[in-house]
C-alpha cells in the first residue's frame, strides 16, 4: 500500500514539475506579452535630448481645414473636413520630419494622442517627474515652445498623461493622470490656470485619470471621481462651477448631447453611465454598466435617441433609449466588447473592434461590424 502510495505521489510530482517546466518556459517566451499585461514595459529605443526652441520662417496659420483640436475631432463625430484625399497608397508616403524626445526615461511613456489647430501641433510628454507639453510647427516639426508641471505618477502603464488636449481658440487644456487640469496658452505655452480635481474630493481610478477633457460653452469637464465624479470649471479661471455625482471616475470622455431638447451630457463613469444637465450638473439618470476593474474606457455614441456604450474584459455592448427623464434598455449582449477602441456610427451601421488591447504583438482583436435595429441586432465578424 506504501508502495503504491509513493508512486502515486512521484507521478502527481513529476507531472507538476513538466508543468510548471512548460509554464515556465511559456512565460520566459512571451516576456514582453506578460510585460504589456502586468504594466511594466519600459521604453527601449534610444530617445533624443529635447532641442532648442525656434522660430517660424513663416507666419503660421490660427486655423485650417484639418484641424483636430480635441478627442474625435471638433464635433465629436471622428469625421475629417479634410476632402480629395489621396487614393493611390501602392507607393507609401514620403516622410516629411520625426521628433523623438517627447518622453524621456524607461518608465515615461505617455498615452494622450496629439492635437492640431492651423499650423500648431499639440503632444504631450513624460520625464522623470514632470508631465511635459510641446508646441510643435505642424510644418516642419520645429519646437516652438515647451512647458511642465511636477506630478508624481505611479509606472503602471507608463507615467504619462492618457487623456488628450483640449484646444479651444488661444488656450489648451490638459488633464494629467494624477488629477491636474491645466489651461495653457497656445501661443507661448504659459500656464493661465492649474488645478488638481483632488482639492474638489476627486480620487484617481486604478491607472489614472484618462477622461479627455470637453471645453462646452464656459466650461471645461473633466471625470473627477470620489465625491466629485463630474467637475465643471470656468474655463477661462478654473473656478468651480458645479460637481456631480459620487463614486469611480470612468476612463472616458464626457460627451455633449441634448436630450429631448435640454442640453446635456453622456458620462460613462466607473460603474454605468449617467446623464447630467449641462448648466447645473443635475443628474438625470444613472444606469449600472459594472466591468472588471472599472474599465469603461469608450466613447458613448449618440444616434437619434438612442445611446451605445461597450466595454472590454468580455462585459459586451448594450443600446440604450434615452431622454432627460428617463433611460431603456434595448438589448445587451457580448458580440461587441471594445477595451478601449472607439467604435463608429455610419448610415445606421456600428463599425468598431472588439476584444483587449494587447497591442499589435499579441493578436486578440478583430474587426466587427454591428447591425442594429433597436431591438434584435444581428453582427457581421471580420
Amino acid at each position: 500500500m506504501k508502495k503504491t502510495i509513493k508512486t502515486g505521489l512521484k507521478i502527481v510530482l513529476g507531472v507538476v514539475g513538466v508543468l510548471v517546466l512548460v509554464l515556465g518556459g511559456l512565460v520566459v517566451r512571451n516576456w514582453e506579452s506578460v510585460d504589456i499585461l502586468k504594466g511594466t514595459q519600459r521604453l527601449s529605443d534610444q530617445v533624443q535630448e529635447i532641442p532648442e526652441l525656434v522660430q517660424p520662417t513663416t507666419t503660421l496659420r490660427d486655423k485650417g481645414e484639418a484641424d483636430w483640436p480635441c478627442w474625435r475631432g471638433i464635433d465629436g463625430q471622428a469625421k475629417s473636413a479634410v476632402t480629395d484625399i489621396m487614393k493611390d497608397w501602392s507607393n507609401g508616403l514620403t516622410q516629411i520630419w520625426e521628433v523623438n524626445y517627447l518622453c524621456q526615461g524607461k518608465d515615461s511613456a505617455a498615452w494622450s494622442a496629439p492635437v492640431v489647430q492651423g499650423d500648431r501641433l499639440i503632444v504631450c510628454g513624460r520625464d522623470g517627474g514632470n508631465d511635459l507639453i510641446f508646441c510643435l510647427s505642424a510644418l516642419d516639426g520645429g519646437l516652438l515652445w515647451r512647458n511642465q508641471y511636477a506630478a508624481k505618477a505611479a509606472s503602471s502603464h507608463g507615467t504619462g498623461m492618457r487623456a488628450t488636449p483640449y484646444i479651444d481658440e488661444n488656450r489648451i487644456y490638459t488633464f494629467g493622470r494624477s488629477g491636474d487640469l491645466v489651461c495653457w496658452d497656445v501661443n507661448n505655452g504659459e500656464v493661465v490656470w492649474h488645478k488638481n480635481v483632488r482639492e474638489e474630493g476627486g480620487k484617481k481610478p486604478k491607472w489614472g485619470h484618462s477622461s479627455s477633457p470637453l471645453v462646452s460653452g464656459g466650461h471645461v469637464l473633466v471625470q473627477g471621481g470620489g465625491t466629485a465624479r463630474v467637475i465643471a470649471y470656468n474655463k477661462s479661471n478654473g473656478e468651480v462651477i458645479w460637481k456631480s455625482g459620487r463614486g469611480d471616475a470612468g476612463y472616458a470622455p464626457i460627451v455633449p448631447v441634448t436630450l429631448a431638447g435640454t442640453p446635456s451630457y453622456l458620462v460613462f463613469h466607473g460603474k454605468g453611465l449617467a446623464a447630467v444637465a449641462a448648466d447645473t450638473g443635475k443628474e438625470f439618470w444613472n444606469t449600472p454598466w459594472e466591468t472588471a476593474y472599472g474599465v469603461n474606457a469608450t466613447t458613448p455614441l449618440l444616434s437619434g435617441d438612442r445611446v451605445f456604450i461597450t466595454s472590454g474584459y468580455a462585459t459586451g455592448a448594450q443600446l440604450l433609449e434615452v431622454s432627460d427623464t428617463k433611460y431603456q434598455i434595448l438589448w445587451t449582449n457580448k458580440a461587441m466588447a471594445s477595451h478601449h477602441s472607439d467604435g463608429y456610427i455610419l448610415d445606421g451601421f456600428y463599425y468598431g473592434y472588439s476584444g483587449q488591447s494587447f497591442q499589435n504583438k499579441i493578436p486578440q482583436q478583430n474587426l466587427w461590424v454591428v447591425f442594429g435595429n433597436g431591438k434584435s441586432p444581428s453582427v457581421w465578424y471580420s
